[in-house]
């Protein structure tokens, strides 16, 4: 079995597991590419999920991304695990701010720029002990436990992530908490752009 046939293989365990704990599969949430472009047989490519009852029912999005990428180390393929809280009708305010009042990720034509995230985290992040980049291997089929440590790590950290983030009060706190790992003040700008919704929707 070659890369991309590997690849293709962890993808559907990995949606097979995800729609059995109750997830839906989902478009990419980030603006970007769901599979590397511009070439024939692509390095990586990433998978998305969503779950309704999780998060802030019927404000937030409760997101999870699956990477699956060519690995150099073990020659079969590697996967990274990310999980979201997001709002899109943060994004629309968001939107309508300067990108100069913003951090530099937010450049002119910049699609990408992640103006829907309100919280994201890896999931070495959400390990105890964190680790930083965290990634779960598949050497060749039937080989390697990536696939069973990627659904182990949404059944433990990526639970807790969306249960501490389920009400206003636990976002402002935290929002409020230092975080060295928090890109560009990614949390509280997105707290900030959640704070303007909620005044329009209290009619302040």
């Amino acid at each position: 079995m070659g890369r991309a046939e590997l690849a293709e293989h962890v993808i559907s365990e990995i949606r097979a597991g995800m729609t059995a704990q109750g997830y839906s599969v989902s478009v990419p949430l980030d603006n970007g590419p769901s599979v590397e472009p511009g070439v024939r047989v692509p390095s990586w490519r990433t998978v998305w999920f969503t779950y309704p009852e999780r998060g802030i029912q019927g404000r937030t999005t409760a997101a999870v991304s699956a990477t699956i990428a060519a690995s150099k180390q073990t020659g079969g393929v590697l996967i990274e695990g990310y999980a979201y809280l997001l709002s899109q009708a943060v994004e629309e305010v968001l939107r309508k701010v300067p990108d100069s009042a913003l951090d530099s990720s937010y450049r002119p034509g910049n699609t990408s720029a992640h103006r829907n995230y309100l919280d994201m985290a890896g999931f070495g992040s959400l390990e105890n002990p964190p680790k930083s980049d965290r990634t779960f291997h598949v050497v060749a089929l039937g080989v390697g436990d990536g696939v069973e440590r990627f659904m182990d790590g949404t059944r433990r950290g990526v639970v807790d992530f969306f249960a501490e983030r389920d009400s206003l009060m636990k976002l402002v706190d935290l929002a409020l908490r230092e975080r060295a790992q928090d890109r560009g003040g990614l949390r509280r700008r997105g707290f900030v752009g959640w704070c303007v919704v909620s005044a329009r929707g209290s009619g302040r």
